[in-house]
């Protein structure tokens, strides 16, 4: 019975990962692109995604500690709800062509973002010890999904609503999410007991070399990683003219890159260990 339910966590958190995904992956596509037609100067056409990126970071310790008093499950479907609603924020902002709406909806999806990060860790909770590896991949393969279905609805959605383009891409992604509560109404985990004491105080971690040596690498992808995503859809529309469909072409195989490898790390980790690999 345990390993039923713990494979159907599994099973849903995937399904949740993918779903959220998708809804990054549609808006690392259009975002940028939206602000260069909505921002009243050049310059600030990517501050909608950067606020984005820069949320989902400030977001990943409160809702830590939320979870740690109400429980995942409570957080992750509040976390779909802000996602639902800022997506659909973001599309009214381009009927109406408010820039500045469309950057605080694109700031409070980051929250949304933050909240989905922890599905990973969900999955491991609910894992045998020598499975949470194993159980972290196959979430993250949720990410592989994500990467055929966010394109597709980029690309074919981008002209849905007449007259105001990418506005389609953003009402549809808020669509999305509300699919993803139904996944997320089933996961069961056990929510974290707490103690009157015990824990290390935050400033122990970094005087850790491992904590260190970890925050500045994961500081250094995330941020290449949020350079070229930013820039990318602007030089390929923009400047190359290559058109949305290739932009969206372009962001799905990166996506892909990130997230095949999930397929087999976790067994990697298994028998090498994390820090190796």
């Amino acid at each position: 019975m345990q390993a039923t339910s713990n494979t159907g966590n599994v099973i849903r958190l995937a399904a949740a990962q993918a779903l959220s995904m998708t809804t990054m992956n549609v808006n690392i596509i259009n975002t940028a692109l939206v602000g260069s037609l909505l921002s009243p100067v050049p310059w600030l056409a990517t501050l909608g995604l950067s606020l984005q990126f820069v949320t989902s970071m400030l977001t990943t310790l409160p809702a830590s500690l939320l979870m740690v008093r109400f429980g995942r499950r409570p957080v992750f479907m509040g976390g779909v709800m802000i996602a639902a609603i800022s997506a659909f924020t973001q599309g009214i902002a381009i009927l109406i062509s408010n820039f500045y709406l469309f950057c605080a909806a694109s700031m409070a999806l980051g929250i949304a973002h933050g909240c989905a990060g922890f599905y990973r860790y969900a999955a491991a909770d609910s894992a045998e010890e020598s499975q949470k590896p194993k159980a972290i991949s196959y979430v993250l393969t949720g990410g592989l999904l994500a990467a055929f279905m966010g394109p597709e609805i980029a690309r074919n959605t981008v002209d849905f609503v007449p007259g105001h383009l990418y506005a389609g891409c953003f009402f549809s992604v808020a669509a999305v999410q509300l699919v993803s509560l139904g996944f997320l109404s089933g996961v069961k985990i056990p929510k974290p007991t707490l103690t009157g004491s015990g824990g290390r105080p935050i400033g122990t971690f970094f005087t850790m070399p491992v904590f260190v040596v970890g925050a500045i690498s994961a500081a250094i992808g995330y941020a290449m990683m949020s350079y070229m995503m930013t820039a990318t859809p602007l030089q390929v529309v923009n400047v190359a003219k290559l058109g949305t469909s290739a932009n969206a072409t372009i962001i799905q195989w990166h996506v892909v890159a990130m997230f095949a490898p999930a397929f087999f790390t976790g067994n990697l980790i298994s028998r090498f260990g994390a820090p190796v690999i």
